[in-house]
């Protein structure tokens, strides 16, 4: 999903607070400096890209107030879904990177460090399959070639819950930073 069509959703789904929802990227925050109490990253740092993590980092910084808080939630880059969603788009360095550039961090102390897993539950394969594609639409032509493989993973490797959907567990990692 395109950063504009990704924008749009979340208007739609909160239209009592559109003004709220600004256009803009990590490497670029649309906030004036010192003004921010939290900046959140929530499963989106390793999207920014490799050459811009640190920028996106600084911007962070530019734009919390002292004291402020950095929330960076990262997807841990291990298990059967990660596995099953490596067929079509390995993310595995990417996530690295994010990793990376936190441990180099400037103008931030690290708080707090957790793991945790989560739960992403799917209707069905159909549903596993609109999300990894709807997420990243270049996603689709390779999603063609390795459908009947990665359909087979996701039977062989999907946990099924009471009401029959089927679920992953997901690892996490939160590190929380304070801005110096």
């Amino acid at each position: 999903m395109s950063r504009a069509a990704s924008r749009e959703a979340a208007i739609a789904a909160d239209p009592d607070h559109a003004a709220a929802y600004l256009a803009g990227v990590g490497e670029a925050l649309p906030f004036d400096d010192s003004t921010a109490h939290v900046v959140v990253f929530s499963y989106s740092l390793h999207h920014v890209p490799a050459a811009a993590l640190d920028n996106a980092l600084g911007e962070a910084r530019r734009v919390l107030k002292t004291g402020g808080t950095l929330y960076p939630l990262e997807p841990i880059p291990e298990g059967p879904e990660h596995d099953l969603a490596a067929l079509i788009d390995d993310e595995t360095e990417v996530r690295g990177f994010a990793q990376d550039a936190l441990d180099r961090v400037v103008g931030f102390e690290e708080r707090h460090r957790s793991e945790y897993e989560s739960d992403n539950i799917y209707d069905d394969w159909d549903a596993w399959e609109a999300v990894m594609v709807g997420v990243d639409a270049a996603r689709a032509a390779i999603m063609v070639e390795q459908r009947d493989r990665a359909r087979e993973m996701f039977e062989a490797t999907a946990l099924t819950t009471a009401d029959g959907r089927r679920r992953f567990l997901k690892g996490n990692l939160l590190r929380v930073f304070t801005a110096c």
